[in-house]
């Protein structure tokens, strides 16, 4: 298991990478390769047991944009409409959405990256 120190560098150098170079393609379920791009960058919760990163747009988004700690975009989580603040549990088994315009929290499995609970 790669310890917090190693989860943080490799956040923030997955944050570089994209405000340089922008968000890599990401796999869907059928396994085509599309593009989903943050307008903006609001919040990013580091999860070092899956080597995955999550970051989300804040108000105006609609998703969360998921990551390896390389930098490349493995995933997309829809409904996630003004994502802001993200806390992941103690055991990274949990991500929490804040989506304030909905007046709700989001619970995300992050084995799976699907919501399973608002």
């Amino acid at each position: 298991m790669r310890s917090r120190g190693t989860a943080i560098l490799a956040s923030l150098g997955l944050v570089t990478a994209i405000s340089v170079v922008g968000p890599a393609g990401l796999v869907t379920g059928s396994g085509a390769a599309e593009l989903a791009e943050l307008s903006t960058f609001h919040a990013m919760a580091a999860d070092d047991v899956h080597d995955q990163v999550f970051l989300s747009g804040g108000p105006g988004s609609t998703f969360l944009q998921v990551h390896d700690f390389d930098g490349a975009q493995v995933a997309v989580i829809d409904g996630q409409s003004g994502a802001s603040g993200l806390i992941l549990s103690g055991d990274s088994s949990t991500l929490y959405v804040a989506l304030p315009t909905a007046h709700a929290v989001s619970v995300i499995d992050t084995a799976t990256r699907s919501e399973i609970q608002r």
